[in-house]
């Protein structure tokens, strides 16, 4: 008796592998697969955290290239009209005057 449960659990065993080819040969034929070729399926997991902290990183770029490409617009349009290149070398030699008062040991130059 104990031969016949043998028996059957494998050849549910082998129905199940059968099924399992049958199913390989189907989704081969239709992805167009050579036979012998495998193709695995790489789950990646991540915690809640790491998700959220890709998230935020990627907002981050985001504002960073708003960030430059606004600057070049400016950088381009001060020298094209020269009003505006004036202007923003008033606004660096201030930049730099309040950098030299508030860092004095900062080798600058104005």
């Amino acid at each position: 008796m104990e031969n016949n449960k043998f028996k059957s659990v494998l050849q549910e065993r082998v129905n199940k592998d059968k099924e399992d080819a049958k199913k390989d040969a189907e989704l081969r034929k239709q992805y167009g697969i050579e036979n012998g070729r495998t193709v695995g399926i790489k789950i990646q997991k991540q915690s809640i955290v790491m998700a959220i902290w890709k998230i935020l990183c990627d907002i981050f770029r985001l504002v960073l290239k708003f960030l430059l490409i606004g600057l070049v617009l400016i950088g381009f349009m001060s020298v094209v009209h020269p009003d505006l290149r004036e202007i923003l070398v008033i606004i660096l030699k201030n930049s730099l005057e309040q950098i030299k008062a508030f860092a004095p040991f900062l080798p600058i130059r104005v």
